[in-house]
């Protein structure tokens, strides 16, 4: 049983989002998307951008929420259910494809790659695919098995 739990609920977490607040003012003030004339879906490269940098943070904050309020006060079992939190979840995770979409819109802005950087790319986005792919088809742990509760 959680003592503290308003206590145990703040743990960590202000100095976390705090830090991911001062980068994602870093990042804003870094950028110059203000002359960029690319729009996808009518929507702005620098209004891409903000979207890209908000839903992690939006994630984030749902996240803990959930999580540390389920663990002190029960609240996701006594209100939307865990199904409730998974579908709002992955509704989160797709919505951060939003930072690709970033990327085709402001292609091209600080440079253009060449054979070297794309070669780089193909190396560190294979580490995350294969750690990702590890985990959920060689321990025998499927994707249907991990969103089993979906079907319930």
């Amino acid at each position: 049983m959680i003592e503290n739990k308003l206590s145990f609920f703040f743990k960590h977490q202000i100095l976390h989002f705090g830090g991911t607040i001062v980068l994602f003012y870093i990042g804003a003030q870094l950028v110059d998307l203000d002359s960029a004339i690319n729009t996808f879906l009518g929507i702005s490269a620098l209004s891409w951008f903000m979207i890209a940098m908000s839903v992690p943070i939006i994630h984030q904050a749902y996240v803990w929420i959930c999580w540390r309020s389920e663990l002190c006060w029960q609240s996701i079992s006594n209100t939307i259910g865990f199904k409730g939190y998974v579908i709002i979840f992955f509704v989160l995770i797709i919505s951060r494809l939003s930072a690709i979409v970033l990327c085709f819109v402001d292609y091209g802005s600080l440079y253009k790659p060449g054979l070297l950087a794309w070669i780089l790319s193909i190396i560190l986005l294979s580490l995350p695919l294969f750690f990702n792919s590890s985990v959920i088809f060689f321990k025998n742990i499927n994707l249907q098995r991990k969103l089993n509760v979906l079907s319930n």
